[in-house]
């Protein structure tokens, strides 16, 4: 229920976080 809300805040928490560590200044 929230716990599936949670991971999936997450999961996209990380791949913003990735795309930002890939992305080239």
């Amino acid at each position: 229920m929230i716990n599936i809300f949670l991971e999936r805040i997450s999961i996209t928490a990380v791949a913003y976080s990735w795309q930002n560590v890939n992305k080239p200044i």
